[in-house]
């Protein structure tokens, strides 16, 4: 076998090699070459992956492990295909809380990845969509960090204009172009007269917020960050709507985590 042939059967194994699973370069060297390693093997893999790289078939992301930039799963049969997805609906669907996942407020999306509990759908996110979902996490964690006095207030409203709310009333929206939340979707008709009634105070009439107005007055003053804020959680959220949607409809998830079966065991044709 010829030089040029021996790198085309090395490009295309390590190609099969990154296709299910993300690889780090000492696991590469340990498929290519297994115990007979020779003393040129780094080298020489560190060659054919800059090709595959620039040919645009391979990526080194920021976990330091390689990734084929193919989207599309490849299973050996139908029932290693069954396994990934009955796999991946156990660790999304077995505590119940990503069912009807689309019914979850955006802003409990980050939250909820990053609860201990969920820690082996983190580590698919991270293996599997480090660009597409994870460097959003990291960016959304850092935002907090970086604002609290913006990511504390965001789940009440940007705008509450209390002061227009008729006393006899105690409910009703006046204005309701002038009273909206960050996400505009999830605007009400009618305030719960209990919140006002506990927290307001009147005033000419009028029912006024003290604890609302300083609420408003906050984010009013930070609207670019608010926005900001509020966009990418909106679109972490749609990425995991769309990745929980995906499982129930019968696509597995891609990357993988401590409990993948295809970790501890090798099934033989």
């Amino acid at each position: 076998m010829s030089a040029r042939e021996e790198k085309f059967v090395r490009m295309n194994l390590i190609r099969e090699a990154v296709s299910n699973e993300a690889r780090s370069f000492k696991d590469i060297v340990s498929l290519i070459y297994g115990a007979n390693l020779p003393r040129t093997a780094n080298r020489t893999l560190q060659y054919d992956l800059s090709g595959l790289r620039i040919l645009g078939l391979v990526e080194l992301r920021e976990d330091g492990r390689y990734h084929s930039t193919d989207n599309r799963m490849t299973f050996s049969n139908k029932a290693e295909l069954e396994l990934a997805v009955k796999h991946s609906k156990k660790i999304l669907f077995t505590d119940g809380y990503f069912q009807g996942f689309d019914d979850i407020l955006p802003q409990a999306v980050p939250s909820c990845l990053m609860n201990p509990e969920h820690s082996l759908v983190l580590e698919h996110i991270k293996t599997g969509y480090y660009q597409e979902i994870y460097l959003l996490l990291l960016h959304y964690i850092e935002f907090e960090e970086n604002h609290p006095e913006i990511t504390s207030k965001t789940h009440t409203p940007v705008k509450f204009p209390i002061d227009l709310i008729e006393d006899r009333t105690l409910g009703s929206i006046e204005d309701e172009d002038e009273f909206y939340y960050m996400n505009p979707e999830d605007v009400p008709k009618e305030l719960d007269s209990r919140i006002i009634i506990n927290k307001g105070i009147r005033k000419n009439g009028k029912v006024e917020n003290k604890t609302y107005s300083m609420v408003y007055k906050i984010l009013s003053d930070n609207y670019e960050l608010v926005k900001e804020y509020h966009d990418l959680r909106g679109l972490i959220a749609s990425k995991i709507y769309t990745l929980v949607s995906r499982v129930e409809n019968g696509i597995p998830l891609e990357g993988s985590c401590d409990s993948c079966p295809s970790r501890h065991v090798q099934i033989k044709q």
